[in-house]
């Protein structure tokens, strides 16, 4: 069977061409063009010059086209056959013109290249809304693991890939950065590779180029073992990520089976190569977010757990539970490879999953003896409770799926939606093995802890039914070398008692913290060594002129400033009349500074008065000494808290 695969007409004005001209060497419409001017740009084309001559010369009506290595139908067919192939260069008569037209033997390599082609554009036209995807996910994910995660879902999807990964590259070692498709396990074991061992990787290290390998037992060396146990892998593409002239990453992707589209779209991957290459430098710069803003989170963390455990005080042989099912939960995870950002989120959604459980009756909760059906039936209630709880939270969205189903069971006989397998959040299904775990191995009014063979005997007889099976796997490997006083190390009843004091020392009248209490909150940080910053607000001398009314506005409008801007864990008290005294634990004191200079500029704007703000940071002793012997007058002085 014949191709046609140019004609041109009698001034070598091509008239038509064949598709894989255009894909294959010269990127260009040439249709209209003169020939010469083709084989001017593209070398190539010299052949059909220097044929079409020869006809020419010879007047003949065919000739055959010899092939030349690097010539044209070498770059037409682009390697893809070793085959000879016959040429003919005819001349033939339409309409009274002569027409040169050249054909070739139509061989199944062609209608390959074609059909890869055809695939390509599909390909392109998709690969654009899928890197329009992965730069919104990369932009609008908080954690850049989270995004290289779901990112390399996209990828794998488009290009059908059975498993995907990213790898940091320093120092001839690479590290997993994100990965999907692949199982914890192998993470675990390989979650960091010295590329010199492997002949992917260093292939694309040292030249600085995508390598697609089909060779998968030699190139991927003692990986390949390990990844034949899970997918049988007969290609991976590997991507050097760069940063100007430098390696920073890699991105491989495996296959179950070659796929000739992937080496034609490898201008594709690489550039979501490029997409990685912003990740890591997002992640560069929210840690250093994330280091400064730690001892912030700490404490809003110290809030919710003192919330739970003050839940659970009510049952003492839960007490500690949900800490410690927070502590099992974020054990597992890390083992499964989530990152800082998942495992403080799941830690919250532990602490909070039995939270719901103030609603339950004490004689339901606090029963020394198994319930019965109706009592179990309200017991049941409690994770629809704490999924309406959390809700309410600002911030805590995520969390009430993974509160709301840490009863559900894989084969859908769980509570309070009956919900299977993957339809139940993988947190869900963390904070659930957790959960069980805690229970078994805890007293309770009804029974003593199990022993840890009878636990590992009921966890395996549960996985894949009622658990994860993968989470219990780990969290056989892993929780067994937890301590197993949990909550002995956590001083819960020191934080409820913290918390009460805080509650019985404000005062009703201004809303303020009484003054001694935060005094003394000042001088305990200051006894024990902990990082806090100090201020002293003053008024005095600002408010001679005012009549008494102006002067309780007044005072009224620095307070309601004070509360709208300055939140818990800082605490504001009343020193005298028109004196505040602000203790702001492990906060910097340039940080307190400026929420207080945000409510002098507005204090202004409402009076024209300017207060006077004195401020200094735990770690200057002297500055803290002076201004704590000026506060330690008022409480000598008074008679009692300042009201």
């Amino acid at each position: 069977m014949r191709s046609l695969i140019l004609t041109v007409d009698q001034d070598n004005t091509i008239l038509q061409y064949h598709q894989l001209l255009r894909f294959n060497l010269v990127r260009e419409d040439i249709l209209g063009a003169k020939l010469s001017e083709v084989a001017s740009r593209h070398r190539e084309f010299r052949d059909l010059e220097k044929a079409i001559e020869t006809l020419d010369a010879s007047d003949g009506v065919s000739i055959t086209l010899v092939i030349r290595e690097g010539g044209f139908f070498d770059g037409f067919i682009r390697g893809l056959s070793d085959e000879q192939i016959a040429v003919s260069v005819s001349r033939t008569d339409l309409a009274g013109e002569k027409i040169t037209v050249i054909t070739a033997d139509y061989s199944s390599q062609v209608h390959e290249r074609i059909t890869l082609i055809e695939e390509k554009e599909r390909l392109s036209v998709e690969a654009v809304n899928m890197l329009r995807e992965v730069s919104r996910t990369v932009l609008n994910e908080v954690s850049p693991k989270v995004a290289a995660r779901k990112s390399l879902e996209l990828v794998s999807n488009l290009f059908h890939a059975r498993m995907a990964e990213f790898r940091v590259y320093s120092n001839g070692k690479a590290d997993v950065y994100g990965s999907w498709g692949i199982p914890y396990g192998y993470l675990g074991r390989n979650g960091q590779i010295l590329v010199e061992r492997f002949p992917m990787y260093q292939t694309a290290l040292s030249e600085r180029r995508a390598v697609v390998s089909e060779d998968t037992e030699n190139d991927l060396g003692t990986l390949f073992p390990e990844l034949q146990e899970i997918h049988d892998i007969r290609m991976a593409a590997c991507l050097p990520a760069m940063r100007k002239d430098r390696v920073i990453g890699f991105l491989v992707l495996f296959f179950e089976q070659p796929y000739a589209i992937v080496r034609e779209s490898l201008d594709i991957l690489e550039n979501v190569v490029s997409e990685f290459d912003f990740l890591i430098q997002k992640n560069e710069y929210y840690s250093e977010i994330i280091q400064t803003s730690d001892k912030l989170k700490k404490l809003s963390l110290d809030i919710v757990t003192s919330l739970s455990d003050a839940i659970e005080t009510r049952d003492s042989y839960t007490n500690g539970h949900s800490k410690r099912v927070a502590i099992y939960s974020v054990e597992i995870a890390r083992n499964m490879g989530w990152d800082d950002y998942e495992l403080e989120r799941l830690s919250i959604a532990a602490i909070l999953h039995d939270i719901g459980k103030v609603g339950i009756p004490d004689a339901v909760l606090l029963k020394p003896t198994p319930l019965n059906s109706h009592e179990y039936d309200i017991m049941k209630l409690h994770p629809e409770l704490s999924a309406n709880i959390v809700s309410k939270i600002e911030n805590f969205q995520e969390l009430v799926g993974w509160v709301r189903y840490h009863h559900e069971h894989l084969d859908g006989s769980g509570y309070p939606y009956g919900l299977r397998g993957n339809e139940i959040p993988m947190a869900a299904r963390v904070i659930a093995v957790a959960d069980a775990y805690d229970a078994m191995t805890s007293d309770r009014p009804y029974r003593k802890a199990m022993p840890m063979e009878s636990v590992i005997e009921v966890l395996r007889e549960g996985a894949g039914t009622q658990w994860d099976a993968e989470v219990v796997e780990i969290s056989l490997r892993n929780l067994e070398v937890l301590p197993k006083d949990v909550a002995a190390m956590h001083n819960i009843q020191d934080k409820l008692e913290d918390f009460r004091r805080m509650i019985f020392n404000v005062s009703l009248l201004s809303g303020l913290y009484l003054y001694e209490y935060v005094y003394e909150e000042a001088e305990r940080s200051l006894e024990s060594g902990k990082n806090f910053s100090l201020a002293h607000v003053s008024l005095d001398g600002q408010h001679t002129q005012l009549s008494r009314s102006e002067r309780k506005r007044m005072l009224h409008l620095l307070i309601d400033l004070c509360r709208a801007e300055l939140h818990y864990p800082v605490l504001v008290a009343r020193y005298d009349y028109y004196q505040l005294m602000v203790y702001a634990p492990q906060m910097q004191e340039k940080f307190l500074r400026g929420l207080l200079a945000k409510v002098q500029i507005r204090f202004f704007e409402q009076t024209d008065i300017y207060f006077t703000i004195t401020s200094v940071s735990s770690e200057d002793k002297e500055g803290v000494s002076s201004i704590m012997q000026r506060l330690f007058v008022g409480i000598q002085n008074a008679s009692g808290p300042a009201a």
